[in-house]
């Protein structure tokens, strides 16, 4: 018997228990014993180590492709007998849980039964037949007849109508190709014989015209990832006059490398067929597109000796594509199974096909030197440079995009894979999308010039017609970059346009076309927020300022929230000039609900006040504390962001009972149950961080009394929020995990709990322990049924225990320790889905008004605990004192007490220390200490360690938070909670993480010392 898995060693089965196994990593902690032959098995003996728990799962295949579990048990004992009777040739045990670590440890296995067959059977080649031998080509071919494309095209318009409203409602259209006379998509929208006579040049057009129709006559509104509102009025309105729309855009685009991840992860053909209607109803015209590509990878890979399950422990699971092809991480999720390649390949096929009737234009990966890290290995001629880490994971090195001397294997692979691409899925697409050292990585002594030619001249060697989309986002592309291309093959994505817009700053990066984007809901966070505001204005400012400009799209990193600010994106695509956003979002609102409500309208006049307002200094959307690793000081779920609630909670409250008091008008309007819920989401959101900065103060002021009430209301919110969560499927985890256990035809148990696998990491840990404490913990966090009352609730009631064991035992807080990520990663590694994909039934109405009664942010129970932004700053404009120089006069302690988070005090050497004169005794409610509000993504996170001193009323200093040896990533605002008199406050910052800032100086934004409330 040989034992292949992660880290595998002869003394796994050597039948000595001193011995152990120790997985490398704290995922793949799974082992794979091939028998060598065909077993009936009836026994399997697991020797584990002394005094530890270790759960695992066990899969039998007899023929190597199909797993079926066959037992989940735990052991602690030396040598766990597990009775089996199965017919088996290989047996797969998978740790799910260690309590000593998070890896996984094993002593030693042994099997027992009876041989059957000195043979086994061998897993069949993966079989993928070539395009060209598809129907999909041969529909392709027949659409390069103009007659027929048109007809299809009319066809599909039709077909479009029965899936949106019916097909009863099929006749009361009419569709017509017209040549556009400005060579973009146009439409237009008139009576013809008592029907909607609606034309337009290509797919997209008629599905634009069709739904302004239906948004601007019907009210009805078409979004499926946000629900529909499809309720047909009995008498249809003609339309008045002649409407005509024509776009001054070259480009409607879409996604983000991210999406597929965060979003349609695990979507099957009706996912993506909805979401093809709702974007070409929305005029996108081009779209990236990266479904199936493994199937690409596999073929390249053949090439350069790489076996079938070579590449299948390359790539990764099916929640972490987005980041494989932007060459940050590999085979974290993974290993795909083998029906993988063929069933995506079709799904892409099948994709691509509707998207090509359309006139959507898929946006494929390109070749900039990405290999496994077994490459050079495999071909020892080849010349790679490692790429180091991203965020805790190990990149994929890449291939030296040119070499001075030796076998040049960029040009060898790269040739491989344009024609792999090719003869995967047709000569469909002229546009490439990669980024050589995204998000950092290792440049080595390459030139950028050199690198954007060689990358771009590859692309055009094999597609003359190649444009080469690459992403603005951080330093990328750099000038010398943009110096080495052909910019009329070239495309920019101005990624954050509608936050940071970098293409006046860029001088339009240097006179390339580019397009205006609305980055949005990173990692699929859930709070409202946006900015209308700058859709409506600064997209057509834009585009009458600029040159360069093709375009508007969106690049939001998931979809399913806000999904207002996606239809106005697009619909400027359809304007010249500003527009007013408050007539839009009325407009939008009647669509929405189908009638037009003025409490509605003004519950959304608060909305665009509080949530929407805009502010341009924040990764959006902001999220709950509830789903917040538990600790002290908390302000946000993911340190990885700054998007910190900084409207009117009070204000943002008002829009519910707004909402509530036409409940009975609305109810049965789908579109207004999902609001409604994701309204009360929010609110419950908000007094979240009320209710949990209330029972922190209480507990630092040692008033257990309140400190119980508090908490145990805080938990209280937490169940209530699950129950709210539980009257829609959209906000259940129930439905997404169910969808990884479902996305692929004839999955066995090992592929359906590998796939679960992914979805528990990705909206939890993300990834492995390492990455979590990088700051990717939470980053993907979600407010649904199932993650709320289970795995948030868990971790809070943890921390809430460990504090009233503290208070108990006299623990200071500094001693308060929660071990998180075993916690966590042992709900990761759950499987079989026990969480509900139904709405639970419960009156959601009745729940929001217990929201608003039990819960509001204005409730008495939280007057002592206002907000800092309630309570006066004593420390602004104090008198400050500073040991040590500072760096320079732009860096003076004044700066720290100014009231302007923009302005800096630092000091040239570490320690150094603060001093803050308050000018007599004194009531302290808090200490806030402020740092840099660095870039949104946080690449520069706060790794400084300090402690807090204040100086009483009679001269003596106090510690009142030590944090000298933590250099562990924290807030940019970091709350010290104290209530109590003091006259003077040192600040001493101590440290930092030098590794991962080895520049840092010691610096504050802000101290506020802040009032006590009478």
């Amino acid at each position: 018997m040989d034992a292949q898995g992660n880290n595998v060693s002869q003394p796994l089965l050597d039948n000595n228990p001193a011995t152990q196994w120790q997985s490398k990593l704290d995922y793949n902690r799974w082992l794979e014993m091939d028998l060598k032959g065909t077993y009936q098995l009836s026994e399997l003996q697991l020797a584990t180590p002394l005094n530890t728990l270790t759960r695992f799962e066990v899969y039998s295949s007899e023929d190597g492709v199909t797993y079926h579990k066959i037992t989940s048990a735990k052991s602690g004992k030396p040598n766990e007998r597990l009775p089996l009777n199965v017919r088996a040739s290989r047996l797969r045990i998978n740790i799910t849980d260690y309590s000593a670590g998070t890896k996984g440890v094993v002593n030693d296995i042994s099997l027992l039964g009876d041989k059957i067959s000195d043979t086994a059977p061998m897993p069949p080649a993966i079989r993928v037949a070539d395009y060209a031998a598809t129907e999909w080509a041969k529909c392709h071919e027949r659409r390069q007849n103009a007659a027929y494309r048109q007809q299809e095209v009319v066809s599909e318009a039709q077909e479009l109508v029965e899936r949106v409203l019916g097909a009863q409602y099929q006749n009361r259209f009419i569709f017509a190709i017209v040549p556009s006379t400005t060579g973009k998509d146009s439409f237009t929208v008139k009576a013809a014989d008592g029907k909607i006579s609606i034309s337009g040049p290509n797919g997209i057009s008629l599905a634009s015209g069709l739904n302004w129709y239906l948004k601007n006559y019907l009210h009805v509104n078409y979004d499926p990832l946000n629900v529909s509102s499809l309720t047909i009025p009995t008498n249809w309105p003609m339309p008045k006059g002649v409407t005509e729309k024509a776009t001054p855009y070259q480009y409607k685009y879409a996604l983000n490398f991210c999406t597929p991840s965060y979003t349609m992860a695990f979507w099957r053909w009706h996912d993506y067929e909805k979401f093809l209607d709702w974007a070409a109803m929305n005029g996108v015209n081009l779209m990236l597109d990266i479904v199936g590509q493994e199937e690409v990878q596999r073929r390249m890979l053949h090439q350069f000796g790489y076996s079938d399950n070579d590449v299948r422990q390359y790539l990764p699971g099916p929640a972490y594509f987005g980041w494989f092809y932007m060459a940050n991480m590999q085979s974290f999720g993974g290993p795909l199974p083998q029906s993988w390649f063929a069933q995506r390949t079709e799904l892409a096929r099948k994709i691509h096909d509707r998207m090509e009737v359309y006139g959507i234009t898929p946006v494929f990966p390109g070749f900039a030197g990405q290999v496994p890290d077994t490459f050079a290995a495999k071909n020892p001629q080849a010349q790679v440079i490692d790429q180091g880490d991203w965020v805790g994971f190990v990149r994929p090195p890449m291939l030296r995009t040119y070499v001075k001397q030796g076998e040049d294997y960029f040009s060898k692979v790269a040739d491989v894979y344009y024609q792999t691409l090719k003869t995967t899925f047709g000569d469909i697409s002229h546009y490439y999308a990669v980024d050589p050292f995204y998000e950092g990585g290792n440049r080595a002594d390459l030139n950028m010039v050199k690198v954007a030619q060689t990358v771009q001249n590859k692309m055009l060697e094999h597609d003359k017609d190649a444009v080469w989309i690459i992403q603005n986002w951080q330093e990328n592309p750099t000038d010398a970059f943009l110096n080495g291309l052909k910019k009329d093959h070239a495309l920019i994505l101005d990624l954050y346009a509608d936050n940071k817009p970098n293409h006046a700053i860029r001088h339009e990066f240097s006179n390339t076309p580019w397009i205006w984007n609305m980055l949005h809901a990173f990692g699929g966070r859930m709070g409202f927020s946006g900015m209308p505001e700058v859709l409506a204005q600064e997209i057509p400012q834009s585009l009458a300022e600029s040159k360069y400009m093709k375009g508007v799209g969106v690049t939001a990193e998931s979809l399913g929230t806000n999904p207002m600010l996606y239809e106005m994106l697009y619909d400027m695509a359809w304007e010249k000039s500003p527009i007013s956003s408050t007539a839009y979002i009325h407009n939008w609102l009647t669509s929405r609900y189908g009638a037009q409500s003025p409490e509605i309208e003004q519950a959304w006049d608060i909305m665009v006040k509080t949530a929407y307002h805009r502010r341009k200094d924040r990764q959006r959307a902001e999220d709950s504390i509830i789903d917040a690793k538990p600790g002290f000081g908390v302000t946000r779920a993911c340190t990885y962001y700054n998007a910190l609630i900084d409207y009117d909670k009070a204000e943002f409250e008002k829009i519910l009972p707004l909402y509530l008091s036409v409940y009975d008008r609305f109810k049965d309007n789908p579109a207004y149950q999902h609001d409604l819920v994701d309204i009360t989401r929010q609110v419950l959101a908000n007094a979240s961080y009320e209710y949990y900065r209330a029972f922190e103060d209480a507990w630092m002021a040692q008033d257990y009394s309140a400190f119980n009430q508090l908490s145990g209301k805080f938990l209280r919110l937490i169940k209530l929020q699950d129950k709210v969560l539980s009257t829609r499927p959209e906000f259940m985890l129930g439905n997404w995990i169910n969808n990884s256990r479902t996305m692929l035809d004839g999955m066995d148990d090992w592929t359906r709990d590998q796939f679960e696998f992914n979805a528990r990491a990705m909206v939890t840990t993300w990834g492995t322990e390492q990455a979590a404490d990088a700051g990717l913990r939470d980053y993907s966090n979600r407010q649904w049924q199932g993650l709320t009352g289970d795995f948030y609730y868990q971790r809070w009631a943890t921390w809430i225990q460990a504090l009233k064991t503290a208070a108990a035992t006299g623990q200071k807080q500094d001693a308060i320790k929660v071990s998180w990520f075993p916690l966590e990663y042992r709900w990761v590694n759950q499987t079989g889905n026990g969480y509900p994909t139904q709405p639970s039934g419960r009156d959601i109405r009745q729940l929001a008004q217990q929201a608003l009664a039990e819960f509001s942010v204005t409730s008495e129970d939280l007057r002592p605990y206002r907000q800092s932004k309630d309570k006066r700053n004593l420390a602004l404009n104090k008198p400050v004192f500073t040991h040590g120089d500072i760096i320079n006069a732009e860096f003076s302690t004044e700066r720290v007490v100014d009231g302007q988070s923009s302005t800096l005090w630092g000091n040239k050497t570490w320690p150094a220390d603060l001093i803050i004169d308050l000018q007599g005794v004194q009531k302290v409610d808090g200490i806030e200490l402020e740092f840099e509000q660095t870039a949104e993504d946080m690449r520069n996170p706060v790794v400084s360690g300090w402690t807090v001193e204040i100086q009483d009323a009679q001269g003596n200093w106090r510690t009142i938070q030590d944090k000298s040896k933590d250099f562990s990533q924290k807030q940019v605002v970091n709350a010290v909670p104290y209530k109590g008199e003091a006259q003077k406050v040192r600040i001493t910052l101590t440290g930092a993480d030098f590794k991962l800032r080895p520049d840092l100086k010691p610096q504050l934004a802000e101290v506020r010392v802040l009032a006590a409330t009478q």
